[in-house]
């Protein structure tokens, strides 16, 4: 069962066009041989998935809201 922070992490991902299962699939497949001094680019706005990221462009994201 998934926490209410866990949901949210996710609502978020996909609100910023980032698949929540691929970007953690990726993440957790090369986590542990990543070097500690780069861990900041696993963030979700820092890394670069394969076959590239299905992020939204922002003024998109926003005028889908308006």
């Amino acid at each position: 069962e998934l926490s209410q922070e866990h949901l949210s992490a996710a609502d978020e991902l996909q609100a910023d066009g980032i698949d929540p299962e691929r970007y953690l699939r990726h993440v957790l497949s090369v986590i542990a041989d990543w070097p500690v001094n780069r861990v900041g680019e696993l963030l979700p706005w820092r890394v670069t998935l394969p076959g590239g990221n299905l992020r939204v462009i922002l003024s998109i994201r926003f005028s889908l809201n308006a």
